[in-house]
């Protein structure tokens, strides 16, 4: 079997779930922030690709630029 079939139909499923680093039922990040008194900022998913990116020296916005990570770090950065 083609690897790069296999680790593509991973990527896919992958990407269709969202993972939550501080989870909801405590208030998630946003209540976090509010408990710090810093600003929320947003929500950013977790993406296989931008820490392969990272590890790679690749711009993850450059070669993804049309993801829901890359559209969440462009609003972030904006002050959206």
């Amino acid at each position: 079997m083609d690897t790069q079939y296999l680790v593509t139909e991973y990527l896919k499923f992958c990407l269709q779930n969202i993972s939550k680093i501080f989870p909801p039922s405590t208030g998630g990040a946003k209540q976090m922030a509010t408990e710090m008194g810093v600003p929320f900022l947003g929500e950013i998913e977790l993406d296989p690709r931008l820490g392969q990116c990272c590890d790679s020296g690749k711009s993850f916005l450059q070669l993804f630029s049309e993801s829901r990570v890359s559209n969440a770090y462009r609003k972030i950065s904006k002050g959206d």
